[in-house]
């Protein structure tokens, strides 16, 4: 069928190659739609132009969806695994209510010039037509040339799609087909489980007519616990706690959107084993995924410092759909707020999204003291930050001042700060966090000094004063000898160095700190 072949494809070579050796990959939908429509690019229609959109153009409109995708340059990927850049397109739909079948094949190569003519690359095999040039085979004929080829998986009245990449092995790799189907199959676990888990697709793939075997998401060691994250996130309604597993609804409150719904749990390391073919070997991570339902990315979130793993799924909310597809980079892999191109200053849907999922997990699962002595563990109820920095887990946050009547360069060195790491208790079976606050005030400082304390929630990015989550309360004071109670903070009536203790709620999944700081009363 190929009667006239650019100088500038390797498609020749891949002619004149040896037929028995020659390696054909076939990638067929069946059940689908097909590519409708009409065939040709420059009339105007209003019907589904699902053909033309794959066969004539190259790229279209950000704002069109076909069948998932979004930009339309994914199907590029196809002649980038030929050797030869030549894929051969068998289809099976309707037009105008009709039943319709067509067959074509398409190349790229570079653009080129031929005398005062320029090309574009993109060149066509099929029916030979005066007003297009090329047209594709259609009816009866197209089923019998594919049938002979070997695109074998639409006869009858199935519908859908068969596209045969000529060459997907280049020669200066020790790839095998195999080794390319085995490939395949193991990106269709990792990117498309959703849909096995719903049981939307059906997965089959062969290499030279033997099965290859495909994991099902609930039998693989690390991927099993993601397909139950994605069952209770697409469950979930509101925020819950059954152990070991936490579901929550992310929400924007300026303006109120309900963003998405998160699903995760912690794991034993062995439990997230993904294997020499996994595109990311789980430790603590959460998929994200959109409409329709395929894996964006496998998103890094904190580690758990008491070792364990930790896997979730977040999935956007389905009437933000085209707005987390705006953050999508061509190849789809990723969610970049400024891919948006939203105006400075506009509160950015798929930014927050993603800052809440990676505050969900700065809280860890701590180990309580329980009366006897032993360790009783809390997961999912009692939550404090262990790796924030210092605010948390050493020096606090401290404030110095300069006495109000120094004078000269000299500094004196009044100072208040938090110190060692913060104790969890529970106290009338609620988490409360005990901070140990350290007091300096020298003997020429003016006497009495008041002390303020402020507990706050902490966030990957700081104190979260303002925010709609519950924030820490302060629920007793243990002062000793040098302290006061005032309305205003604590007053320290004596000089020296001494402590006191501040006990502080702990709201559920929250890292919370304490700010202090010291000023002299005295003029």
């Amino acid at each position: 069928m190929f009667a006239d072949v650019p100088e500038t494809s390797e498609l020749l070579e891949f002619i004149n190659g040896h037929e028995d050796t020659q390696p054909l990959l076939v990638v067929t939908d069946s059940g689908t739609k097909g590519l409708g429509g009409p065939t040709r690019a420059d009339r105007v229609t209003d019907e589904a132009t699902d053909f033309i959109d794959f066969v004539r153009n190259v790229g279209r409109a950000a704002d069109k969806q076909l069948g998932g995708g979004t930009y339309g340059f994914g199907k590029g990927t196809l002649w980038g695994m030929s050797s030869c850049a030549t894929v051969l397109i068998y289809t099976k739909s309707t037009y105008r209510g009709r039943p319709v079948s067509r067959f074509i094949a398409m190349a790229h190569t570079d653009p080129y010039s031929d005398g005062k003519l320029k090309y574009t690359g993109r060149h066509w095999w099929g029916r030979s037509d005066p007003d297009t040039l090329i047209e594709p085979i259609d009816g009866t004929d197209a089923d019998q040339l594919a049938e002979s080829l070997g695109m074998t998986r639409l006869r009858g009245e199935a519908t859908g799609t068969s596209l045969m990449v000529l060459g997907p092995v280049a020669t200066d790799t020790a790839e095998t087909v195999e080794a390319v189907i085995r490939r395949l199959a193991s990106s269709a676990l990792w990117w498309a489980w959703p849909h096995m888990v719903d049981g939307t697709i059906d997965f089959e793939f062969t290499a030279d007519g033997a099965q290859v075997p495909v994991g099902r998401p609930d039998d693989h060691t690390a991927v099993r616990h993601l397909a139950e994250a994605y069952r209770r996130a697409t469950l979930a309604t509101e925020r819950a706690e059954d152990w070991p597993w936490t579901q929550d609804v992310l929400r924007m409150q300026r303006p109120p959107l309900r963003l998405g719904t998160l699903a995760w749990r912690r794991v034993q390391r062995d439990d997230l084993v993904s294997g020499d073919d996994a595109p990311v070997q789980l430790s603590a991570h959460v998929a994200l995924m959109r409409r329709p339902r395929l894996v964006v990315r496998y998103l890094p979130v904190r580690e758990d410092p008491n070792g364990q793993g930790t896997v979730g799924v977040f999935i956007a909310e389905d009437d933000l759909n085209d707005r987390f597809a705006k953050a999508e980079p061509v190849a789809h892999d990723d969610w970049s707020a400024s891919n948006m191109g939203l105006p400075k200053g506009t509160r950015n849907p798929v930014k927050k999204a993603l800052e809440l999922i990676k505050e969900s997990f700065v809280a860890a699962a701590v180990s309580i003291g329980g009366g006897d002595g032993s360790s009783v563990q809390q997961p999912g109820l009692v939550r404090l930050a262990t790796a924030m920095g210092d605010l948390v887990l050493g020096t606090g946050d401290a404030g110095y001042i300069r006495p109000k009547n120094s004078s000269g360069g000299g500094t004196r060195s009044l100072s208040v700060r938090v110190v060692g790491t913060p104790r969890l208790e529970l106290v009338d079976g609620r988490p409360v966090a005990r901070f140990e606050v350290e007091t300096n005030v020298p003997s020429s400082a003016g006497l009495p000094v008041r002390v303020a304390v402020e507990p706050h929630v902490l966030t990957e990015t700081g104190p979260d004063r303002d925010s709609a989550l519950e924030q820490p309360e302060i629920l007793k004071l243990e002062l000793g000898e040098g302290f006061n109670e005032a309305r205003r903070g604590i007053l320290v009536d004596l000089p020296g160095r001494r402590s006191f203790s501040v006990l502080v709620s702990v709201p559920m999944d929250t890292a919370v700190a304490l700010a202090v700081s010291a000023q002299e009363e005295a003029d």
